[in-house]
């Protein structure tokens, strides 16, 4: 059993006992393991439940992320995050960025890797305060957010979370969104043309593929990039995708 193998397996609610059972080990061989490899199961896992309660950039920022790429579990009140694995830096820093002591665990024959925890509290602010519920999929609508300086948070979240940044034929960086509600691209849209102060003409696509019906905005390149300047001016290195924000710096001003 490595550490991989030990990290799928306690993410089904094994016990050790159980799990030295799959493995043909002791209870006590699985004890000595994990504290070899650094993790600490003698104490109570550690979680900031108050984050998604302050109006701070961040926490606005994660909300976002959240909103587009994350989910909750209302039955379980579960708070997750998921990410291909050359993402997986992104998840270290959602995890610093919630106080969380918590297993970033690998699935999808570790081409993916997640995290999860459970707060009543957590769960309850990111709906009240961000409208994100269980299933959000199809539901989803933007929330109230009066601070310009926090709704650019959240959208920037939001985009990295859902969100395409690519290289045109031309060289050039253009942006794009996709949704299974045409509601929320209509709302998403309006609010961006407020924010940069100008109409934006671009129209809404439907595209149908295996998964059923999704919804997309691809903004022009004049769009795109008056938008990735207004949306990353404020960004933080713990408040950005990498692996996007090496695009939008081409045409950071």
């Amino acid at each position: 059993m490595n550490k991989e193998e030990f990290l799928e397996v306690r993410e089904l609610g094994l016990t050790f006992s159980q799990i030295g059972l799959t493995f043909g080990l002791t209870e006590r061989q699985v004890n000595y393991r994990t504290k070899k490899w650094g993790l600490d199961y003698s104490k109570k896992k550690l979680l900031d439940e108050h984050y998604f309660a302050r109006n701070d950039m961040a926490s606005y920022y994660w909300a976002g992320f959240l909103a587009a790429d994350g989910w909750i579990e209302g039955i379980r009140n579960r708070v997750g995050l998921a990410l291909k694995a050359y993402d997986i830096g992104h998840l270290e820093k959602f995890k610093l960025a919630v106080g969380s002591s918590h297993d970033i665990c690998p699935f999808m024959s570790n081409t993916a890797f997640r995290i999860r925890f459970n707060s009543e509290i957590m769960v309850r602010d990111l709906e009240h305060n961000f409208n994100i519920t269980p299933a959000k999929t199809h539901t989803y609508a933007m929330p109230y957010i009066e601070e310009d300086y926090l709704l650019l948070e959240f959208l920037r979240g939001y985009i990295e979370g859902d969100g395409c940044l690519y290289k045109t034929a031309s060289g050039r960086i253009q942006l794009s969104l996709c949704s299974a509600r045409k509601e929320f691209l209509e709302e998403f849209k309006e609010i961006c043309g407020i924010l940069l102060n100008k109409v934006i003409k671009q129209e809404i696509t439907l595209n149908i593929n295996p998964k059923g019906q999704v919804f997309s905005i691809a903004f022009v390149l004049d769009d795109s990039r008056d938008l990735i300047n207004l949306l990353y001016k404020n960004s933080t290195q713990a408040t950005r995708l990498d692996r996007k924000f090496a695009l939008a710096s081409l045409v950071i001003r």
